[in-house]
């Protein structure tokens, strides 16, 4: 669920299909509020499994799912509050 401009966002949903990231950031530059979603990330359109997995709950809590290292740095840098979901899955992190 999304508050803001979403008409293309739903149209991912529906139709299911997929975007680069430079695609989704255009289309999120409209979204004032994410509700609730899950974006995953791959690194290429034949990847079956994601190397990041989003979470986004009330546009104030968010999970992220991830092995890279850089991308993990750079969350810790830029958000406040970030600690491990399970201390024996450092790779998996809220904040």
């Amino acid at each position: 669920m999304v508050v803001g401009d979403s008409g293309a966002l739903d149209e991912l949903v529906l139709f299911k299909r997929t975007v680069s990231g430079i695609q989704l950031l255009e289309i999120l530059k409209g979204v004032e509020q994410i509700i609730w979603g899950e974006f995953s990330g791959f690194e290429t359109t034949a990847s079956l499994d994601p190397w990041l997995v989003i979470v986004a709950f009330d546009s104030s809590w968010f999970e992220v799912r991830t092995d890279d290292e850089p991308t993990l740095a750079r969350l810790k840098e830029r958000f406040v509050d970030v600690s491990p979901i399970y201390p024996s899955h450092p790779d998996r992190i809220t904040g």
